[in-house]
């Protein structure tokens, strides 16, 4: 599939346009309600908590996302080494996750230090605002990071069934796939070729006969 051709962009133009009927939204799978609700619910957070409470979380996660970039090739090739059972893919996404998350913790751990002293600032109008749209932007990248998770560890019948096609593999495409900034390239190629139904065309009953990963 190329970009520009998926349900997210069609539902842009709809938005865009005025003309977003019933169809386009029943296009939604399971993880884009998933990811609208992540992002509805830390848009609300970062209008009541205010700017810099988001701030702190945006930071953390983006923190994470490059720490992984960077670790996870050398993780996988150990991962590799001692498990050749997992194959590329479950390797880099065992460890991309493993490194992100344990990033994620130490940096979550930090940030609360600075939000006590966020708390006990007088909060304004603007500062909700600026908040509101930084949680939205919070919540996208939670996102982002559960549908890689999914897409490297969930069996590849799995990720045909619920990611590829999404609203959620748009917003990746249009983001994580053009600029490569939270996988690395052969990690990016790998989720490439299984979004885009290569591995299936090429190894049809491993997909079907698949019984490791998430289902």
């Amino acid at each position: 599939m190329k970009l520009g051709d998926g349900p997210g962009m069609r539902l842009c133009h709809g938005i865009r346009s005025g003309k977003v009927d019933g169809a386009l939204l029943q296009e939604m799978g399971w993880l884009d309600w998933v990811g609208l609700t992540i992002t509805a619910l830390l848009l609300a957070m970062g209008l009541i908590r205010g700017l810099w409470w988001q701030v702190i979380r945006f930071t953390s996660i983006v923190l994470s996302a490059i720490v992984a970039r960077l670790v996870a090739a050398d993780g996988a090739a150990w991962l590799g080494e001692v498990w050749p059972e997992l194959g590329p893919r479950l390797s880099q996404g065992t460890a991309w996750v493993g490194v992100f998350a344990l990033t994620l913790t130490l940096a979550t751990v930090l940030g609360h230090i600075g939000q006590r002293l966020i708390d006990a600032m007088q909060l304004g109008f603007a500062n909700r605002l600026a908040g509101g749209a930084m949680g939205a932007l919070t919540g996208l990248s939670i996102h982002m990071a559960l549908l890689l998770a999914l897409s490297f560890i969930g069996t590849e019948a799995f990720v045909t069934r619920n990611v590829a096609g999404t609203y959620s593999e748009d917003i990746y495409q249009a983001v994580g796939d053009r600029w490569q900034v939270v996988l690395g390239a052969e990690a990016a190629g790998e989720l490439r070729r299984l979004l885009s139904g290569e591995d299936a065309q090429n190894q049809p009953k491993e997909r079907d006969s698949g019984t490791s990963g998430v289902r």
